[in-house]
């Protein structure tokens, strides 16, 4: 394959507070909590000397910036609960390919497993192992309002970070209002974001 040595500039991806710049490459020209929209030129791969363009490389960095969002999110009163019953048991499994056999006969209907493989086949989907299973039991709660806020509230931020790289944070989180909607209640609530907005443009002749 070709290497693309196309001269380029780096722009923002979307509006947002310019939190940090790293030009490995290129000239920047955006200050430090500046505010940009959406394409806006931050990290130029022009080389000017005299304000004249003497040059032009394929720009190379990142650009990070404080980024806001505002989510939505219904959370049922009604809710089934996992706990844990205290019992658990080591089980001996043979499994082939999506069927498993325990050798026992008294299994728990909910559990959560920790598996440790015994044998396996190098060719086939069969295998031998050791499960360490400890029994749970699903239980209806019905929250309260306060309660049901804080597990909305949670979900919210599941919900952003979910969507973030391992160099991306949220920065601070606000709780806006909320609502009840019958068996519901809708959260809404605001972010900032510390997020990765890096996009480049190839320069034109």
């Amino acid at each position: 394959d070709t290497v693309n040595n196309n001269p380029r500039n780096i722009v923002a991806k979307k509006d947002g507070i310019i939190k940090k710049v790293i030009a490995n490459k290129g000239e920047i020209i955006r200050d430090m909590d500046d505010y940009v929209q959406k394409g806006e030129l931050i990290i130029s791969g022009d080389l000017i000397f005299n304000n004249e363009v003497k040059g032009r490389v394929r720009s190379e960095g990142k650009v990070y910036a404080e980024i806001w969002y505002l989510t939505k999110v219904s959370y049922p009163f009604a809710i089934d609960k996992k706990e844990f019953t205290g019992r658990r048991k080591d089980v001996l499994v043979l499994k082939f390919l999506n069927k498993r056999f325990e050798f026992r006969f008294d299994k728990f209907k909910q559990k959560k497993i920790k598996e440790k493989v015994i044998i396996s086949h190098r060719f086939l989907p069969i295998k031998l192992a050791l499960e360490k299973q400890k029994e749970m039991r699903i239980v209806n709660q019905i929250l309260t309002y306060d309660e049901a806020l804080e597990y909305a509230k949670k979900a919210s931020q599941r919900e952003i970070k979910s969507k973030l790289k391992d160099d991306e944070y949220i920065i601070k989180s606000t709780y806006l209002k909320s609502s009840v909607n019958n068996s519901t209640i809708d959260v809404e609530m605001f972010f900032a974001v510390y997020e990765d907005i890096t996009d480049y443009v190839e320069i034109g002749e």
